[in-house]
């Protein structure tokens, strides 16, 4: 009876040896992957671009030097904590984890051995323009559907309004708009 528990003991610990060292491989193979698409430099890039879309807003709003020094070091602290936040080794090991539970080691293995090869590279250096043009491209249109949307969209809020009850109308007048810190 011993012998039989420890034979017992011995598979199952086994067995677990052996689901780790696939589960490291795995891992592994994700990280790999994950750097062959340059996802840390890709979210130092998206970064960089909220920190200049930011001051170019600044910029357009024509404001006196002095307050709109002040409001880019608002914003600029503001990055500097999203960016400690979300760096790429703090996030690492959750991005493994989503991508090694979203597919097989088969799968990874395959997208790895893709994102090697010269293409692969070549379509992780043209999505960032693709994205861009894309973003323009909805731009675009946006702009000339812009009077239609609004139309739309003001006569819906004027439905809505009208179809309040007195209770929601209080809930609504009761939250406080979403703070910028300035008081009146």
């Amino acid at each position: 009876m011993k012998f039989k528990a420890l034979v017992l003991t011995l598979t199952f610990l086994a067995g677990t040896t052996l689901v780790q060292a696939d589960e490291a491989t795995k891992n592994a193979q994700a990280e790999k992957l994950l750097s062959l698409l340059k996802v840390d430099q890709q979210l130092e890039v998206t970064n960089q671009r909220m920190r200049m879309q930011t001051q170019r807003m600044v910029d357009s709003q024509n404001l006196p030097k002095d307050l709109a020094a002040k409001m880019q070091k608002v914003f600029d602290k503001q990055f500097d904590l999203v960016s400690s936040a979300t760096n790429w080794d703090s996030m690492k090991n959750e991005v493994i984890a989503v991508y090694t539970t979203t597919f097989t080691e088969e799968e990874i293995a395959k997208l790895v051995e893709f994102y090697s090869s010269d293409l692969g590279q070549k379509m992780i250096d043209k999505l960032p323009e693709l994205f861009r043009q894309g973003m323009e491209i909805a731009q675009k249109r946006l702009m000339e559907n812009q009077q239609e949307i609004e139309k739309t969209m003001m006569e819906e809020w004027v439905k809505f309004e009208a179809d309040l009850t007195d209770e929601e109308r209080a809930a609504l007048e009761s939250i406080q708009p979403p703070g910028n810190g300035i008081q009146n």
